[in-house]
């Protein structure tokens, strides 16, 4: 008899024995009886066939049985890419969602770097009250700083993915913000934050450039791992291969949308803090703390304004860059069907 998961959609053959038994499926893990979700009569074969297909035409939905492979030749230019996203972020759900969303992902991830700060955090700090020894300290420093590593692909994750949902048609919300820390990709998404940001810092310590290569490079492993079900290693190996096939233009887009927000950040910056350090300047002597911060207090009008036009330029750009993200993943990828994907184990 033929079965079906419920939760992947992922068909197979069994021995009839097994009806009305539970059973685990070989791709997503998870489990299902066979009476009640998983058995198929041969006459319905047709049927479940035409629905497969037309589940993966309709959004490639989370682990579907299609298999996700680079397009050969992406065929796009930066031009492209910057006006389709922008047509794209247009969407007003979309673009409300995004800015929220990436304020609260903001937020968590602000909470996370305060709890696992392994100098000044209030975790370290209860280790430190416990009077280990020395080097317990330090060990219990690196674990924060790579347990650090892990909760911000957690919650980088959702962002990217809620793009692509939205690209395939699919309905977006808050939650969707949030789908790192959902329990069936939770540990995926942690292991790949920890394993990207690794070989990342690694690649930009020895030569600088291999790092700057692989954080463009590894730009959908984490929404690969929601869509698709990956494991770490494959959701990264299969951003790579698809990345790499167009890195220089993707990267193009990136210092546009991103390099310029930031460039306008620092003018309005400078602009109050050359104000700021030639009070300072005017002081005769060796500036202090207190000075500084009484300098600061004296500007505090300006250096708010300043911060709240930061914010709203930001918070303009947000749908905008997160909208590349759906269009290069619906450019760069494609979904074939009996095929190996080809260096990904």
């Amino acid at each position: 008899m033929k079965i079906v998961c419920p939760h992947c959609g992922i068909s197979g053959k069994a021995a009839d024995s097994l009806a009305g038994r539970e059973v685990g499926c070989p791709k997503c893990g998870e489990k299902f009886i066979v009476s009640e979700a998983g058995l198929e009569s041969d006459h319905e074969e047709c049927t479940s066939k035409e629905s497969a297909a037309t589940t993966a035409g309709n959004g490639r939905e989370e682990a579907s049985a299609d298999i996700l492979v680079p397009v050969e030749h992406p065929d796009f230019t930066v031009s492209d890419i910057l006006r389709e996203s922008w047509q794209f972020s247009r969407d007003r759900r979309f673009a409300l969602v995004c800015r929220v969303g990436t304020v609260l992902v903001g937020i968590v991830m602000v909470v996370i770097a305060w709890l696992t700060d392994s100098e000044d955090g209030p975790l370290i700090q209860i280790v430190e009250s416990l009077g280990l020894p020395a080097i317990a300290l330090i060990v219990c420093g690196f674990l924060l700083t790579v347990i650090s590593m892990g909760l911000s692909g957690n919650a980088q994750a959702g962002l990217p993915y809620l793009s692509v949902r939205q690209r395939f048609g699919k309905r977006v919300g808050i939650k969707t913000c949030f789908r790192g820390f959902t329990a069936r990709h939770f540990k995926a998404l942690f292991i790949t934050g920890i394993v990207k940001t690794l070989l990342i810092i690694l690649g930009g310590l020895l030569f600088i450039f291999p790092g700057i290569y692989l954080s463009i490079a590894y730009m959908f492993a984490l929404p690969l791992i929601i869509d698709r079900g990956l494991k770490p290693w494959q959701a990264m190996e299969l951003s790579r291969l698809a990345v790499t096939k167009a890195w220089f233009r993707i990267f193009a887009i990136y210092i546009i949308l991103t390099g310029l927000p930031a460039l306008l950040s620092f003018l309005l910056f400078y602009q109050l803090l050359g104000g700021v350090w030639q009070q300072i300047g005017q002081l005769g002597r060796v500036a202090k703390m207190d000075d500084i911060v009484t300098i600061l207090s004296a500007n505090s009008s300006p250096l708010l304004l300043c911060i709240l036009l930061i914010f709203a330029l930001w918070l303009f750009m947000f749908p905008y860059i997160w909208a590349i993200y759906g269009v290069l993943y619906d450019k760069l990828f494609t979904a074939s069907k009996g095929l190996r994907q080809e260096g990904i184990k």
